[in-house]
This record gives structure tokens, sequence and C-alpha cells, in this order.
């Protein structure tokens, strides 16, 4: 285009000019993407960081936000966000600066002693059961409408209704359970997914939290697990985890030795003296708990930092193709994988 431009006459390029400049976009898709947090109360370096490099591109009232980097603009039409540049070379740097930013976004998430995981339902749940791909009876509030949908976009619509059964929502800052997934009584191939509102006002740490949840389902489902009394391998209280399962293989590469109960929450029990083992305290709990965060922490975070037993357990979560599409699908699902087109701004 550029080569035959001085072929043009000279009214034609003056009308160009006054309609638009000629320049290349490229459109990241954003379906449900990570809301500026004011409410954290984290002040660590990356934390401010992420606030000042990522910012909504609606009001705070409006659900669900879409989040766009200094380096993008936002369309509220396509409600999208993307980025200008006028080379191949140029939309690269770009586009290099923007998955920086998005990919230290979680930097400063992790479990703490503060949100441990429950393994009973709350009696004051507002509960929702999962049938025909809709939860009955529907969420009313918009805020819990928002936390859903996170959860679902993160898991997919088809997981959802594959494993869901259950879907409960509520209230209690003395709970210091952020949210949970409990195998369902009646049938165990289903689950039931707790969420507690009082921490819902903290979109990083909610999403974070949702993800590892879903990690759980994604680990323990009965494709995974066989029920069985009779069980040589790994037992869980969800059954015994198959032989070709990653959990088993996980299992046997960095817990069998310890002799350790995949069922425990004594919270970071095999953390201390052992730091570089895992990537975070809490994933020193149980088995269970460090393959979930495991697989969180290598969906959502740099783990190129990483040393000795922890960067082994990422290799071996990398290594498998099952997982690695699924962290993929993930971050393409949360807007956070740079998936762009091309296009001609006009």
């Amino acid at each position: 285009m550029k080569k035959s431009i001085w072929l043009i006459p000279a009214t034609i390029i003056i009308v160009i000019l006054i309609i638009a400049s000629v320049v290349f976009v490229f459109t990241t898709k954003q379906p449900l993407t990570f809301p500026a947090n004011n409410n954290s109360s984290q002040s660590s370096a990356s934390s401010q960081s992420s606030s000042e490099t990522i910012s909504s591109a609606a009001s705070s009232s409006s659900a669900p936000l879409v989040t766009c980097t200094t380096y993008e603009k936002y369309d509220p039409q396509t409600k999208e966000c993307y980025y200008e540049c006028n080379n191949d070379q140029e939309c690269a740097e770009i586009e290099a600066k923007i998955k920086s930013k998005l990919n230290g976004y979680f930097a400063d998430v992790s479990y703490d002693k503060t949100y441990n995981e429950k393994t009973s339902p709350s009696e004051t749940s507002q509960i929702h059961a999962f049938s025909n791909n809709q939860l009955l009876p529907a969420i009313e509030k918009p805020e819990n409408d928002q936390v859903w949908q996170y959860f679902n976009t993160i898991a997919s619509p088809d997981f959802t209704a594959r494993y869901l059964t259950q879907v409960g929502f509520y209230n209690n800052s003395q709970d210091t359970t952020q949210a949970s997934v409990i195998a369902n009584q009646t049938n165990p191939a289903k689950w039931n997914l707790e969420i507690n509102m009082a921490y819902a006002d903290n979109p990083k740490e909610l999403i974070y939290t949702l993800v590892h949840e879903f990690y759980h389902i994604f680990t323990l489902n009965d494709t995974q697990i066989t029920t069985s009394d009779s069980c040589t391998r790994l037992k869980t209280s969800e059954g015994c985890v198959n032989d070709t399962a990653p959990l088993q293989e996980f299992y046997t590469k960095f817990w069998k030795d310890l002799n350790a109960d995949p069922d425990t929450n004594n919270f970071g029990q095999y953390y201390p003296g052992r730091e570089t083992d895992f990537v975070s305290e809490y994933a020193a709990t149980n088995v269970i708990e460090d393959f979930a965060e495991t697989l969180t922490n290598y969906t959502l975070k740099d783990t190129s930092g990483l040393t000795g037993i922890a960067k082994q357990k990422v290799e071996f979560v990398n290594s498998i193709e099952t997982i690695k599409k699924q962290s993929i699908q993930i971050k393409a699902n949360l807007g956070n994988e740079m998936k762009a087109t091309r296009k001609l701004q006009n």
C-alpha cells in the first residue's frame, strides 16, 4: 500500500487523510477481564504497579468490567481493548508490554492463613441448583451474578454443565473461607461450589481463588478418580486416583516419600525447611492443595523465577498436554491471552 500510494490522485489522498489516518490495530478479545482493584489492603510493589498500569474502562457500577492496560484503548461498542501500531515490530513491542503487565497482575496474590478452604457447606448459603446450563432459582443480586460469571468464564459453560450441580453464595466476614468446592454427597460425580461474598470486593484474590477451586474439580473429577474400597494408589476423600491421572504422577514424583495424609488441612505443615519445594506456603498443606496451587500459579503467574523442586513441579505440569491446553484456555477465557486479530481502522 505504501509503495503504490504515489499513484493515487492528490485529491483522493487529501480525502483519505481527512477521513482517517491509516494505521494497523490489534484487537485483544476480552470477554471477561480483571477489574482494577482499589480496595485491596495489600501494599506490595507489584500490587501498586498493577494498579498504575491496569485501569478500568467502565465505571465501578458496571459488571463485568473490561480492563485495559495503559498501552490500549477501549472500544465501548465491541467492549474490547485494542492498541494501534504502524508496523509488525512496533506491534510486537506493544504486545510484549501488554503481556508483561497482565502476567504480573496476580504477582502479589496467594493463599494465606486467612483464606483456608471449607470442608462442609455453609448453613447460610443462598443455594442455586445448576440444571440445563442455568441456575435455579435465578441469581437476583448483581454482585453474585458477576462472581458466578467469573467462575463460568474460567471453567467454561461446557465444564460447569458437566460437573456442577449446586452453587451457593453467603456473606460472612468471620468465616475465613473465600470459596470452596465439595463433591456432591448424593451424586459424587457432580460438585457443589460455594462462594463467600464477604471477600468478593477483591477481584484479584477472588479470581485467583476461583481458578484454584476449578483445578480441584479438574484434577479430582470422575475421569481422574474411581470409587473403590481397595486402593493401592493415592486415596483421597473423593476416591482412588487413577494410574494415568496427572495427580497420581505428581504424588509419586513429589509426595510419596513424605507419607502424608492427602486430606489434612494443617496449613503449610511441610513448608518450614522446604520453602523452594512449593509455589506457596499453602501448597505445603497436602498433595491436593499443592497440585491445585502449582496449576494456579502455572496458569496465572510468571513462574520463571522458581527454583528447586517448585521449578520441577511447574516443569512437570507444563509437560502434560491436557494441562497446558487447559491453562491456555483459562487465560484466553479471562482475556489474558493475546489472541490478536489485525484489522484496518477506518
